[in-house]
């Protein structure tokens, strides 16, 4: 789950919290893909700040980046550079 305290929520089905991660900033967009292949899902979560930012199935931080703007809106897609 995303949050406008910037934080987001790893909730389980019986709706206990896993895990929390801080921001710094509102999250405006999220989605859940599996972006290296590995079977494990990742989280890329859009800022209000500009920032996209992927965590872990567990809730650590692996990447981010500035956009330049506030994110609004993203899709997941996978890129084959092999061919």
């Amino acid at each position: 789950a995303a949050s406008r305290n910037c934080y987001v929520l790893c909730v389980a089905a019986t709706g206990e919290k896993r895990w929390a991660t801080g921001l710094k900033s509102p999250v405006s967009e999220m989605l859940v893909a599996d972006l290296t292949a590995d079977g494990r899902l990742e989280v890329i979560a859009g800022l209000d700040d500009g920032r996209v930012c992927v965590l872990s199935g567990e809730g650590a931080v692996l990447a981010q980046f500035r956009t330049g703007g506030a994110i609004r809106s993203s899709r997941a897609g996978r890129s084959d550079r092999s061919r």
